[in-house]
Parts: C-alpha cells; sequence; structure tokens
C-alpha cells in the first residue's frame, strides 16, 4: 500500500514539494489541513465533536472537531469536503461552508512534530 502524500510548505505557506505523511511528521513539514465545525441550530444551537479513535498519534480518544484531515499532495481547499463525507456521510457544496479563516499549529510528542496550517470552516446544518 502506498503512503498518502502531502504537499509541503515555508513558514508562510508557500509550496516547497511534497513527502510522505511520515516524512512530513518526522522533519516537522508544514503542511495544510481542512477543519469544520458542524452546527446546528434547530430547536437549540448544537455544536458537533467527534472522538478520535485510539490508535490516532496525537490526542488519542479525546474530543474533536466535526470533522477534519491532511490535504493531500495537489489538493485544494475545496477538495476537504471528501472529510466530510468519509466521516459523516455528508457532502455540502464549498459554497455552503463559511470560511472561518487560518491558523498555525504546532504539535510535538517524542513521535512526530505536526505543523499544520489549519484552514477552518462552519457548516450550518438545516436538517
Amino acid at each position: 500500500m502506498n503512503e498518502e502524500r502531502l504537499d509541503y510548505y515555508d513558514d508562510t505557506e508557500r509550496l516547497l514539494g511534497t513527502a510522505t505523511r511520515n516524512e512530513v511528521h518526522r522533519n516537522g513539514l508544514w503542511h495544510r489541513t481542512f477543519q469544520c465545525w458542524i452546527v446546528s441550530l434547530d430547536p437549540e444551537p448544537a455544536l458537533l465533536f467527534q472522538k478520535r479513535h485510539q490508535s490516532k498519534d496525537v490526542f488519542p480518544g479525546k474530543l474533536d472537531k466535526s470533522a477534519a484531515g491532511h490535504l493531500l499532495a495537489g489538493e485544494t481547499l475545496q477538495d476537504g469536503l471528501r472529510e466530510l463525507e468519509e466521516e459523516l456521510g455528508i457532502r455540502p457544496s464549498f459554497d455552503d461552508l463559511i470560511p472561518c479563516g487560518m491558523i498555525r499549529v504546532e504539535h510535538v510528542t517524542d513521535q512526530i512534530i505536526d505543523r499544520e496550517f489549519c484552514h477552518i470552516y462552519l457548516y450550518v446544518n438545516e436538517q
């Protein structure tokens, strides 16, 4: 099985190349993620959390955003919609998402150096 490849960037989010996910985390290379919070307003405001799997290398078993994941090499922010479909079975239009900005996150453990440009969106679920 081929390991997924990610684009990596300098600290200003200028594309430098691609590497395997393992190389990106081992070498602390900046890479992009797509994150989406889902809110429901009816009958009362509610925010959907997801519990991370116990096998995750960062924050296993903890509560997390509604859906998120790495953007693979060559993917755009719009391609991040696949995370909503893969994790929750929904596929809203990218135009239905409310952009909330980008934050830079660095997390270092004994196993990885995770440096992410986290592109964050909000989706209001009206169902």
